[in-house]
């Protein structure tokens, strides 16, 4: 190919490699997006009774998350966003998003299955969660 000939097709690319690129920068934004409180289908306190974690619970509010962390005690977490990643019939796994203590923003994976009762699992523990109140329904 001259180089006559290959400015010529550089030059046609140029559209289209910037086409491209738009469309990648649009998918970008396609990603979960991140809702400022937690949905209705999570709010409630959910405890398991397996017995690693029997004192332990979860709380969730539409803007803190509670983190049960044995023998009554709760620590009390901003709630910074939610991401739901997946739904189907079957279920929706989110991400809170939190700040810690410290100021750290930290998150954490949760996969509901919908069902009588609504089951939560988290990813890192093998035991089902039930909500023990009642959530408002929306």
């Amino acid at each position: 190919m001259t180089r006559q000939g290959f400015a010529a097709t550089a030059a046609g690319a140029a559209p289209a490699l910037g086409a491209v690129a738009f469309a990648l920068l649009l998918l970008g934004g396609c990603g979960p997006r991140l809702e400022r409180e937690a949905p209705p289908e999570l709010v409630g306190r959910w405890t398991t009774a397996h017995p690693v974690y029997a004192d332990r619970s979860l709380r969730i509010e539409r803007e803190e998350v509670g983190l049960g962390v044995g023998v009554g005690r709760e620590e009390l977490h901003p709630l910074e966003g939610v991401e739901r990643l997946e739904a189907d019939q079957a279920g929706a796994s989110f991400r809170l998003h939190y700040r810690d203590a410290h100021g750290t923003e930290e998150s954490l994976d949760l996969e509901l299955r919908f069902g009588a009762p609504e089951v939560l699992r988290l990813p890192h523990i093998d035991a089902d969660w039930t909500r023990t109140d009642a959530a408002p329904r929306t």
